[in-house]
C-alpha cells in the first residue's frame, strides 16, 4: 500500500501563474513536476530516467537560453565597440573638414586678418558701405560654393575671426 499525502500551495506570482497554466494546457502533469523537483531539491541531482520529460526539456531551453545569453552579451560588446570606433571617426572626421572650412575663411578675409578689423570697418566707411554687408556679400558666396547655410557660415567664420563678433551682432 502506497503512502501518499496531499499538499497544497499558494501561487502568489503571476509570471508562474502563467507558466503553470500553460504548462496544464498543453497536458503537464503538475504534481508529477513538483514531486520530481522536490526530489531534486532535498535529495541531489534528478536521475534523467527518472525525470519527467518537460523537467528535461526545461533544461534543454534553459541551457540553450544561457549560451543564447552569453552569446548575445558578447556581441552586444562588440557592437558597442564598434560604435564607438564608427563615431570617434565620424568626429574626427568633422573635426577636420571643420578645421580644412576655418582655414579656407581665413584665407576668404586674409587682408582683415593682416589688417585688422579697424582697418576694414574703416575702408567699408569710407566706400560707403556696411561692414556687416560686405562680409555677408562674401559669406554667403562661399557658404553657396561649399554647400552648407548661411547660419553655418557665420559660426565657422566666428572661429576663423573672433573679432568679427562685434560687426555682425
Amino acid at each position: 500500500m502506497e503512502l501518499a499525502h496531499h499538499y497544497s500551495f499558494r501561487v502568489g506570482n503571476m509570471k508562474l501563474i502563467y507558466a503553470i497554466e500553460d504548462f496544464k494546457s498543453k497536458g503537464g502533469n503538475l504534481s508529477k513536476l513538483v514531486v520530481t523537483l522536490l526530489e531534486q531539491y532535498f535529495f541531489g541531482d534528478l536521475d534523467i530516467k527518472t525525470a519527467s520529460k518537460d523537467l528535461v526539456e526545461l533544461r534543454k531551453i534553459k541551457n540553450g537560453l544561457e549560451e543564447w545569453i552569453r552569446k548575445g552579451k558578447e556581441y552586444f560588446s562588440k557592437v558597442i565597440e564598434l560604435e564607438d570606433r564608427m563615431l570617434k571617426k565620424v568626429e574626427e572626421e568633422a573635426a577636420e573638414q571643420e578645421k580644412e572650412l576655418v582655414d579656407d575663411l581665413k584665407n576668404l578675409f586674409s587682408e582683415v586678418i593682416n589688417e585688422g578689423v579697424e582697418s576694414f570697418i574703416n575702408t567699408a566707411q569710407k566706400i560707403g558701405r556696411e561692414p556687416k554687408d560686405l562680409i555677408y556679400v562674401r559669406l554667403n558666396d562661399w557658404a553657396i560654393r561649399n554647400n552648407i547655410s548661411i547660419v553655418e557660415a557665420e559660426r565657422l567664420l566666428l572661429k576663423a575671426i573672433p573679432e568679427f563678433e562685434s560687426i555682425l551682432r
